[in-house]
């Protein structure tokens, strides 16, 4: 099956249709993370990069992070590189970066409801804005949908 055999043919909203597809399947799974690994790349880096541009766009890092969508934050970063988003990977990175100090200290796993210190949800605070501040070349929904056209005939 190639992806242009699971959107629409207009073009119209590749990028969701792909996601809504990924994320169907990943519906289901014990290990979300295990079945994304799984998927092909592409339909891969879409559903991780559009769910953490949602999350962020509804209600922030904080949002991200405290939803099951947590979870992924261990592929967001070699998606976000391989799809080519500069600024998104290092907005990511640094958001990533303060969850990885947090688990470091072995009081929470990622499993848990991560009590996040006024500090660190200042600091993901930040993080959103330098977030929503992305447009033009590096507004990530139009880079995604710019990547499943270019991507359109592989094989999944």
């Amino acid at each position: 099956m190639k992806i242009y055999d699971i959107v629409s043919k207009n073009l119209a909203d590749v990028r969701s249709e792909l996601y809504d597809y990924a994320l169907n399947i990943c519906m289901s799974a014990k290990d979300e993370v295990a079945v994304l690994r799984g998927l092909h790349e592409v339909v891969r880096n879409v559903e991780v990069i559009q769910l953490i541009c949602d999350e962020v766009n509804n209600g922030g890092f904080l949002q991200y992070y405290t939803n099951s969508s947590r979870f992924q934050y261990v592929l967001v970063e070699d998606a976000i590189k391989a799809v080519g988003m500069p600024k998104l990977l290092k907005i990511a990175k640094k958001a990533n970066d303060i969850i990885r100090k947090i688990l470091a200290k072995g009081k929470y796993t990622i499993a848990d409801d991560i009590d996040f210190t006024d500090k660190e949800a200042e600091k993901l605070s930040a993080l959103d804005d330098a977030f929503y501040e992305l447009d033009g070349d590096d507004d990530p929904y139009t880079v995604l949908e710019n990547y499943v056209k270019a991507n359109f005939q592989e094989e999944i």
